[in-house]
């Protein structure tokens, strides 16, 4: 039986408490390992502020596992870059001087590939990017949201192999944990973000409702997209001309007055006019850049950058379109693409219900001038029929008096002047009397430029006194057309009326009229009365 000596003794005893120290420190490890999943965990549960749960995370996991600094950094989807987020211990001033593309170092694979990745020696792996000087070892995990790379947490040693697979697979578990604090901290401020837009939409919505004045509905309209879509800079609403097919900018906000008067677009030929061609969204990353895009120049110049138009459709029918214009890159999202597709289509139906009521104002202001022509007419009869009378007296008078003097006689030529004029005047009221008369539809050839011809001898005062010049070009052969005479003559006098009602200042007042054949056999007799007032407005 062998002897065990005093120094053997001792030997087995200091290999045994070694043991039992390093065991020690392990069943350490793993509880200060297994606390910090569980703050995280009960961290996560108790707050929505996803840096909270990121910052006791990299320091506990610095302190555990021994790091020298760890960090966080985001993906920026937009850049294509991963933005740093958080960074503690050495080298966070050159961190965040450093913009890390996807792909580019340690960290930029973990977030292009979405898997972890452990570097025992750095000065042996090639994807290294030395951000400060001293690092030795590195480990990097992404944090993924339903399959997809938010962001990429990072720990780094100035010591050759400071992590193991264990530590790898506890900043896994980490990672996993506070990507979860970002999922939920994303879906809330998703429905923060989709409430304020609902509460937004019935505000813009009230708003641009509460007012039947069409430039006052498209100034809240451009001004309301600004406001609530927050990377826009500048909105513009253009309607659009039918009969011109061209866009015209009706109301802009943001910009300045040099962007408010640019030229019509044409619809065949702009890159709007597609939006309005086609009915459907357009996005331009940059506008300074794209060639099918008109004013680059002017959008250097106002600072515009991104793009997004949609159309303004109401009951299938386009009406215009309605942009929204970033200060720098923005890719615009399919939820801002909706928000400002809603937004056109409440704006749509807010510019048909101003345009309806400007209608009826209209009509109604019409209405109550044909009713004042109506009184008006109905008081020149009277006066007229008063004139009549007496006209007929003074005109027997002057021809018994004509009778007096011998033909060779000049005052018998002046009173053949006289009696002249005075039929002049009687032709006057009887077609005034005519006008006035309230009797049936009598189909009759009536000759067109007859018609004109007598309305304007009515006119002839008011046109000389507002200084309008006017010019007649009858056509040949134009025939007869079957219709009431006095009806005629009320229609061109109504034609005339409004012509120098648009011209209180002077201008041209144009009659033309001619013919053209009609299928099958016949023609057709048109009349155009032109002016250069200023239309209605």
């Amino acid at each position: 039986m062998s002897q065990i000596t005093i120094s053997q003794a001792t030997d087995l005893a200091d290999q045994g408490l070694r043991g039992e120290r390093e065991e020690s420190r392990a069943l350490k490890d793993q509880v200060d390992k297994l606390r910090l999943l569980f703050q995280t965990a009960a961290l996560i549960n108790a707050t929505m502020d996803p840096r909270q749960v990121i910052s006791l995370v990299l320091k506990e996991a610095v302190r555990i596992m021994g790091a020298t600094s760890g960090s966080l950094r985001m993906v920026d989807e937009e850049n294509g870059l991963l933005r740093l987020e958080m960074a503690i211990g050495k080298g966070r001033n050159a961190r965040r001087a450093l913009q890390l593309k996807l792909g580019e170092g340690i960290t930029g694979w973990v977030a292009l590939h979405g898997e972890p990745l452990l570097v025992r020696d750095v000065t042996k792996e090639p994807r290294y990017l030395p951000i400060r000087k001293g690092v030795k070892s590195e480990m990097a995990v992404p944090l993924c949201v339903e399959g997809k790379v938010i962001g990429v947490l990072n720990l780094d040693s100035n010591r050759l192999n400071a992590f193991t697979e264990n530590d790898l697979e506890l900043l896994t578990a980490l990672a996993n944990q506070s990507a979860r604090v970002f999922h939920n901290a994303r879906l809330h401020e998703q429905l923060k973000k989709k409430a304020m837009e609902l509460r937004s939409l019935f505000s813009v919505g009230q708003a641009i409702v509460s007012s039947l004045n069409l430039d006052e509905v498209l100034g809240r309209i451009t001004r309301k997209v600004v406001e609530l879509m927050e990377p826009v800079k500048l909105c513009s609403l253009m309607l659009l001309d039918h009969g011109k097919g061209e866009l015209v900018i009706r109301a802009v906000h943001g910009a300045s007055e040099r962007y408010t008067k640019k030229p019509p677009l044409k619809v065949t030929e702009s890159l709007l006019g597609r939006v309005a061609r086609e009915k459907t969204p357009l996005i331009v990353q940059d506008v300074r850049r794209h060639p099918e895009f008109r004013y680059s120049r002017l959008a250097r110049k106002e600072g515009l950058v991104s793009l997004l138009s949609v159309p303004m459709i109401c009951q299938d029918r386009v009406i215009g379109v309605l942009n929204a214009y970033t200060g720098k890159e923005h890719r615009f999202s399919s939820e801002e693409v909706e928000l400002l597709a809603t937004l056109a289509s409440q704006s749509a139906i807010a510019i048909e219900n101003a345009r309806l009521y400007e209608s009826v104002v209209s009509a109604e202001e019409r209405i109550r001038q044909g009713e004042r022509l109506l009184l008006l007419g109905e008081i020149a009869a009277e006066v007229a029929h008063e004139i009549r009378n007496p006209l007929t007296v003074i005109r027997m008078l002057a021809h018994s008096v004509k009778e007096t003097f011998p033909p060779e006689d000049p005052r018998s030529k002046d009173l053949l002047i006289i009696e002249q004029k005075i039929g002049q005047m009687a032709g006057l009221v009887e077609q005034i009397l005519e006008m006035a008369k309230q009797r049936k539809f009598e189909w009759n050839p009536v000759e067109v430029h007859t018609v004109f011809q007598e309305t304007l001898e009515l006119l002839r005062h008011r046109l000389t006194k507002q200084r309008v010049k006017l010019v007649t070009k009858w056509g040949r052969g134009v025939p007869p057309v079957l219709g009431d005479k006095g009806q005629l003559e009320q229609m061109a006098l109504n034609l005339l009326l409004n012509a120098c009602q648009a011209m209180p200042e002077g201008g041209q007042l144009t009659i033309r009229t001619g013919t053209r054949k009609r299928r099958p056999g016949g023609r057709l007799v048109w009349i155009a009365v032109e002016d250069t007032g200023c239309g209605i407005p």
